[in-house]
């Protein structure tokens, strides 16, 4: 399992773009995974070389956990699962953001850019000028699967973004060529959507509003998280009586020109304005509401495992009230156990989010410095560390009042 994590984790080495950014943060469960099947025996041979401690409840603490490994790996798993997961998601979803912003910002062949409602041909007539593009769009649904049944078409249609050419934008063409857009009902894609709608020469189904069309497809690009994952020509628009959004207006000034033209219209630099670009598919807002329902369960499932396996320690308590224990050293040795559990599943959970980052990072930034969502990973992890306090404890407290049963014999 822990090689499968691995081998995950460098999949973008063979499998660029967003298709490998994902499939490098699998990695993280992966390795969580492992880390649960070997738990028990890492938790018995490292606990078996640590010093027990000094006090009663350290020694009593270190003693269960070395001798009941797989309760500490049961409890640490889900714990290690909230940190491992959020972490990863939230960094990767940052990772993306970045992406796209280096997209846009190298495939936008121009200095300057302004707001859709401007007049590209007053600015054409600007001093320092050179060249003048709007930057259009018009939204759509796309339909992604072609085989599934009339009852659930509904389904098959995704809505999306489609972008018209511009004379000063380059989305990154890998095969076919943008020429190919002046004849009508012809679209290029991003290399993602290869995966859903096939390469150069198939046919995608578009829908503007009311009007069905299908599109045949003369280009691959691989700057989708910039540009979208389509591209239509002018002649498309004329033939469908499409009514395109202004996006921005982009300008090209002569070098020394650019200062001045800036001043008086107000414009953006590429950089700035790809960091303002908004997220059109919505995605972004989608996935933080799954991540945050799925954080939830983890968290919701890691207390119940705490309590269950607490709760089931009456007889133990018994035990070992019976050889001498008072509830105060029973509540300080949970204490102490918690503490571990913590530790262990921070551990756990941080080690298996590290080749996930890396590895996403690699399949849509390169070789630059991991994007780390570092405010996401400190409240999960103070999440991680206090939680079995917070349960462990009061819970040991509560069965340790009825540490004068005895546990009853089968």
């Amino acid at each position: 399992m822990a090689v499968v994590g691995l081998g995950s984790a460098l999949s973008p080495l063979f499998v660029s773009g967003t298709l490998g950014g994902a499939s490098a943060a699998t990695s993280a469960f992966l390795l969580v995974g492992a880390a649960a099947l070997a738990g028990p025996a890492l938790v018995s041979w490292s606990f078996g070389r640590l010093p027990t401690g000094n006090t009663p409840a350290t020694q009593l603490a270190v003693a269960n956990t070395k001798g009941f490994s797989r309760r500490l790996t049961s409890a640490m798993l889900p714990l290690a699962l909230v940190l491992a997961a959020g972490t990863v998601q939230t960094s990767l979803n940052l990772t993306v953001e970045r992406a796209a912003e280096r997209q846009l910002v190298e495939g936008l062949d121009g200095t300057l850019i302004l707001p859709g409602e401007a007049d590209p041909t007053a600015f054409s007539r600007t001093p320092g000028v050179t060249a003048v593009s709007s930057i259009r769009s018009v939204p759509a649904h796309v339909k992604v699967d072609q085989d599934e049944p009339p009852i659930l078409e509904s389904l098959t249609w995704e809505p999306t973004t489609v972008h018209l050419t511009s004379e000063l934008s380059d989305p990154g063409v890998t095969s076919g060529t943008l020429a190919d857009l002046d004849q009508p009902d012809t679209v290029a894609i991003s290399q993602d959507a290869t995966l859903e709608t096939g390469g150069i020469g198939s046919e995608v189904g578009i829908r503007y509003g009311e009007v069905d069309t299908t599109a045949t497809v003369v280009a691959v690009f691989d700057r989708g998280l910039g540009f979208g994952d389509y591209i239509i020509g002018p002649a498309t628009v004329d033939s469908r009586n499409l009514a395109p959004d202004s996006d921005a207006v982009l300008l090209r000034a002569s070098q020394g020109d650019e200062t001045a033209v800036a001043a008086d219209t107000g414009a953006l630099t590429p950089a700035e304005y790809a960091a303002h670009a908004p997220d059109e598919s919505g995605a972004q807002g989608l996935s933080q509401v799954l991540l945050l329902t799925l954080l939830s369960f983890f968290v919701i499932a890691a207390a119940n495992t705490l309590l269950m396996i607490t709760s089931r320690r009456r007889g133990e308590f018994a035990m070992l009230h019976r050889v001498g224990a008072t509830r105060r050293l029973l509540l300080r040795m949970a204490l102490v156990e918690a503490a571990i559990t913590g530790v262990v599943a921070w551990l756990i959970g941080t080690v298996a989010s590290v080749p996930a980052i890396f590895g996403s990072n690699l399949g849509l930034l390169g070789w630059a410095i991991p994007a780390l969502d570092v405010s996401t990973f400190g409240l999960l992890s103070v999440v991680v560390l206090i939680l079995p306090l917070l349960i462990m404890a009061p819970m040991t407290f509560v069965v340790a009042r009825t540490r004068s049963t005895a546990p009853r014999s089968e």
